[in-house]
């Protein structure tokens, strides 16, 4: 997506200082630049919120979006990263693969071995598969927990976070035992 707005850049458009400003003077692709609000951009840019979406929805006519006839879009090399946890809240890991014949599902179990001695276990299972796409780039995330899968707990914490039980940094972040004791979840020896 980024190459075709820069194409899009050297055509003498309305939109050229947007483009300017999304795509070479912030960095928003990187993902420790936080996207703005249309309010933030519209100020940054002395635009009135009016005619700075005008301005986007012309981006993404000229991009081809709003046609019948999609344009292709090309994700030719693909990268997996698995974040593992592992027994405590401050073991984590991450990995990057270039090649991986099976793609492991949610609720998979997978035996990693060769990381016992720092994470203090073997065993994972996979806890969610996220995919993002970049220019030229998809990426696979694979967020594993230390444990073997639960259907049930899975589905436990899932209803927690709609019922609003718990909030979205405690689901990801508070490790198993003090969420199933928060919960009032499992065996009573918590």
């Amino acid at each position: 997506m980024k190459s075709n707005g820069l194409a899009l850049l050297k055509q003498d458009k309305p939109y050229t200082k947007l483009l300017q400003h999304i795509l070479i003077d912030n960095d928003y692709y990187s993902k420790s630049v936080p996207l703005p609000s249309i309010k933030e951009l519209a100020k940054a840019l002395g635009l009135n919120y009016a005619e700075l979406r005008r301005q986007i929805l012309e981006v993404y006519d000229d991009l081809g979006l709003g046609d019948e006839v999609v344009p292709t879009f090309s994700f030719p090399k693909v990268r997996y990263t698995f974040m593992l946890r592992g027994m405590t809240k401050d073991k984590y890991l991450y990995l990057e693969v270039d090649q991986l014949p099976v793609m492991p599902r949610v609720g998979e179990n997978i035996n990693l071995p060769f990381f016992s001695a720092y994470m203090r276990t073997t065993q994972f299972y996979v806890e969610n598969v996220e995919h993002e796409f970049t220019d030229g780039l998809q990426e696979v995330v694979f967020s594993l927990r230390e444990g073997y899968f639960n259907s049930y707990w899975h589905y436990r914490k899932d209803k927690a976070l709609e019922e609003d039980e718990i909030d979205i940094l405690e689901y990801y972040r508070m490790d198993k035992y003090d969420l199933k004791k928060r919960l009032n979840v499992g065996r009573r020896w918590y």
